[in-house]
């Protein structure tokens, strides 16, 4: 495993397309924010399916114990009074909604991770605040490591 630390995103961008066209290794980039177009998440869609789904579900939920299941004439009320539902039918959907974007984060961000190789390198104590991070898991490290001290980073270590 091969960390550079490079002194700004562009070229951390640059060299993590460069060694990605050259090395078989898996290569993963780290930084203090979100870089725009380094992946996509599929977990905003999962919410919305899941708010939406909640929320027509209950309102259907109710719908079905208060016409067909148990219907009471209360006040004189139609059976099938809609206004009534929206509300906790809007509730229950935000109930699903947080229940599944939780799940769905922790599975895509891949935790609970108490302990990850990147861990070890001293330098990669700093990702979080300044730091923009290469690091290279690589069958190669002595070629791929003078292919990355080309790219000029500011710093370079490498772990077995």
């Amino acid at each position: 495993m091969i960390l550079a630390r490079f002194p700004d995103l562009d070229s951390l961008q640059s060299a993590a397309r460069s060694v990605r066209e050259r090395s078989p290794g898996r290569v993963e980039i780290f930084s203090p924010y979100e870089i725009e177009g380094e992946g996509s998440s599929i977990v905003p869609l999962l919410v919305l399916i899941a708010g939406l789904g909640g929320a027509v579900g209950f309102f259907g939920l109710e719908t079905y114990s208060d016409t067909l299941s148990w219907p009471m004439n209360i006040g004189g009320r139609p059976d099938y009074s809609w206004p009534v539902y929206v509300g906790n039918a809007f509730e229950v959907g935000i109930l699903c909604a947080m229940a599944v974007g939780f799940v769905a984060l922790l599975i895509a961000s891949g935790l609970p991770r108490l302990y990850r190789p990147v861990d070890r390198f001293l330098m990669f104590r700093e990702a979080t605040r300044q730091g923009f991070f290469l690091l290279l898991e690589t069958p190669d490290p002595a070629g791929d490591r003078a292919f990355l001290e080309q790219l000029h980073p500011l710093r370079l270590e490498e772990m077995a």
